[in-house]
Parts: structure tokens; C-alpha cells; sequence
């Protein structure tokens, strides 16, 4: 017992010392946590498992990592890792990337609920998770994402009817099969339920 609970805290040792190392570029908290927001995304995602994953927990430096996009003052603005092999569910972290605008995860193996905390990312401009298998109903708290342009949740097992609220976004188009400038009053009465965009 007392080996067991040796390779528990060496695992954990492991563990620390990557995440601390792979951020250990970054100096500013802010951006720290950025950082630490994506390992947890990693590990959420089974990143080892990913199809391209270059320099990701390898470089200290996470703009260096496949898929990310920072801008000159290392926030990360971008997060685009399509048909990359994501297995998992996402982490509750997401409100440490406060700066991202687009976030492209679309075509992978994820599952579970769309976290509500996305609302809180309120520089989101495009978000495409589609062709995932995303369960439950759409939180309608993404009505706060006010520059929000794409919306893209097609081919999940998403259920119930689109929340009204996100007929008001200004910015909001939907991607095929819907045109991209409808009137509000139009949108909600064509695509009122979420079979209709699978």
C-alpha cells in the first residue's frame, strides 16, 4: 500500500512540474492563466491522443503551440484545432481565455453539455463546435457574447428549441443551411428547434 501511494504523489509530481514548466515562459498572472486554462484543456481533451500536437506542453511558450493563436502581448485569440482527434469533455476553465475570439473545435469526439461559461468570453466572434457530440440544450446565457458573427453547432445531439435570446445578437449568422442575413422574426420562426440545424 504504502508503493501505491509512492507512484500516486510521483504521478502527481509528474504532473506539476509540466504544467508549471510549460508555463513557465510567461511571467504575466494574466497570461498565466491563460496558459494553465489550456493544459486543462489538454488533459480534458485527451491531448496526448491528439493527431497533431506539436510543441504543446513541450515549448514553454504556449503561442507556439499547434493551434493557438496569440496576439502581441501573448493573450490567446484563438484556439483552432478541427478534426485533431479531441475526445472528452471541455473544462470549466474557459473564462481564463478572456481574450479569445475564435475557438474552431469542430469535427473531433467531444461530448457533454456546452458549458454555460462560455458566455463569459464576451471577445468571442466565431465559435464552431459542430460535428462533435455535444448533448442537452443550447444555454441561452450566449446571448451575452454580443460580437458573436458564427455560431456553429450543426451535427451534435444538441436538443430543444434555439433560446429566443439569440435572436438578438446584431452580429449573429448562421452557417449552412441557413442564409446568412435573415430578418430576427424570420429566424426564429424558420429555425425554431434545434433539429433543423443538425
Amino acid at each position: 500500500e504504502t508503493g501505491t501511494w509512492g507512484d500516486v504523489f510521483a504521478m502527481l509530481l509528474v504532473l506539476l512540474s509540466s504544467v508549471f514548466g510549460a508555463c513557465s515562459h510567461h511571467t504575466k498572472p494574466s497570461v498565466q492563466l491563460q496558459c494553465g486554462a489550456l493544459v486543462d484543456f489538454f488533459e480534458s481533451t485527451q491531448g496526448q491522443q491528439w493527431t497533431r500536437r506539436s510543441e504543446w506542453l513541450g515549448s514553454t511558450d504556449m503561442c507556439e503551440w499547434y493551434g493557438v493563436v496569440c496576439d502581441d502581448d501573448s493573450n490567446v485569440i484563438g484556439l483552432k484545432l478541427a478534426s485533431n482527434n479531441l475526445k472528452g469533455t471541455l473544462p470549466p476553465t474557459w473564462p481564463r481565455l478572456s481574450h479569445l475570439e475564435t475557438l474552431d473545435l469542430s469535427h473531433n469526439l467531444l461530448q457533454g453539455t456546452l458549458p454555460s461559461s462560455l458566455s463569459r468570453l464576451t471577445r468571442l466572434r466565431d465559435i464552431d463546435l459542430s460535428h462533435n457530440s455535444f448533448s442537452g440544450n443550447i444555454p441561452s446565457n450566449l446571448s451575452n457574447l454580443n460580437a458573436l458573427s458564427v455560431l456553429a453547432l450543426n451535427h451534435n445531439r444538441l436538443e430543444g428549441e434555439i433560446p429566443e435570446e439569440l435572436g438578438n445578437l446584431p452580429r449573429l449568422r448562421w452557417p449552412h443551411p441557413h442564409p446568412h442575413k435573415m430578418e430576427k422574426t424570420q429566424f426564429m420562426t424558420v429555425y425554431q428547434t434545434i433539429d433543423v440545424i443538425r
